[in-house]
């Protein structure tokens, strides 16, 4: 007999999410574990992600059920939770200023003087009397018909 779903002890979900750390979450099912661990894509699916076995992980990851927790892959440490491990790096990152404002050109465009129509770049030019005459000598007196497989004369 199955136990009720109280009762259940919340099942280990290892996932490679950066492919620098290993993360683990215990989780009643497979979308708890992936919202646990602030993810819109389905990672089972995709094989990043599966049911973990290891009795070390396990044990970790169950003293704290719905936190994602995170080690540098392949080290012994201690699994952290995800929002407590501050490097120097990350630290440098949010004191780093944000991007750049984008330069704005002055040319003539950037000033307004020459506006053109998105779509006329890519426009094919019209088919004035002379280029139509050129194609015609281009195709020879049997251009057409040739084209289209069939006789001159027909």
């Amino acid at each position: 007999m199955a136990k009720p779903a109280a009762a259940r002890s919340p099942k280990v979900y290892a996932a490679d999410l950066d492919g620098v750390h290993e993360w683990i979450v215990a989780a009643p099912n497979q979308r708890a574990a992936l919202d646990a661990l602030g993810v819109h894509q389905d990672l089972f699916a995709q094989g990043r992600a599966s049911v973990e076995r290891d009795p070390v992980k396990v044990e970790a990851a169950r003293d704290q059920p719905g936190v994602p927790l995170r080690r540098a892959r392949g080290s012994t440490e201690d699994f952290e939770p995800a929002g407590t491990a501050d490097s120097a790096w990350s630290a440098a990152l949010r004191a780093a200023p944000g991007p750049a404002a984008p330069r704005r050109t002055r040319g003539r465009q950037a000033s307004g003087q020459i506006r053109q129509d998105p779509r006329a770049r890519h426009a094919r030019p019209q088919a004035g009397a002379e280029s139509q005459a050129r194609r015609s000598l281009r195709r020879g007196p049997q251009g057409r018909a040739r084209r289209r497989g069939g006789a001159a004369g027909l």
